[in-house]
């Protein structure tokens, strides 16, 4: 038994002892994980691009009205121009001009911001869905919109206070590709809904 201990007790010191003699070498730190996606310069870019590249687009939605059963249309004409990203303010400007009604009435001509800080979601709707939900919330519950030819796409970049900016769209893919760039740059910016609930 003595012969055992002394054994052990041997084997314990030398290894006690060679741990320290042996020289301790640096780790390098795990690699860090990889960006996911495009900068927020390239993302910003290809909104630019891709808004500015739209030039009019010009529809006509379909109301019915519920009380008397008449249908009509309503022509509209959307342009979105000088579309500018900017990483350093984390925002995007652009011009909207919006003419409806047979006499194009001028309903929107002016300057907009999103700031992508702020922005809390994205998110791409049917125009005709969007149009009835704004007729609905503005009390006009007997008109409803229920087509747009062409098919028009409305995507949304929500903001607090129920606060919304709106571009429009003919071709869906491009809406979808740009829903998902915005929706890049607002993470790269710090924005998303930070409610936990």
């Amino acid at each position: 038994m003595n012969v055992i201990r002394r054994t052990l007790l041997l084997g314990a010191l030398f290894l006690v002892a060679t741990e320290h003699s042996i020289p301790q070498q640096a780790v390098p730190p795990p690699p860090k994980p990889a960006d996911s996606g495009p900068s927020l310069e390239v993302t910003l870019k290809f909104i630019q691009d891709k808004l500015n590249d739209l030039g009019p687009i010009s529809f006509k939605q379909s109301l019915t009205n519920s009380s008397t059963g008449v249908s009509f249309y309503e022509p509209w004409t959307e342009r979105v121009t000088s579309v500018v990203g900017n990483a350093g303010a984390c925002s995007i400007s652009y011009h909207l001009k919006e003419e409806r009604g047979p006499q194009h009435q001028v309903t929107q001509d002016g300057d907009f911001g999103i700031s992508l800080k702020e922005a809390e979601s994205v998110q791409i709707e049917k125009m005709e869905q969007y149009s009835d939900a704004m007729q609905q919330r503005g009390g006009s519950s007997n008109m409803a919109y229920t087509a747009s030819t062409p098919q028009t796409w409305i995507l949304l970049i929500h903001r607090p206070h129920n606060v919304s900016n709106y571009l429009v769209f003919q071709d869906d893919d491009l809406a979808d590709r740009v829903a998902k760039a915005m929706t890049h740059a607002i993470e790269l910016c710090g924005g998303g809904n930070k409610d936990p609930f």
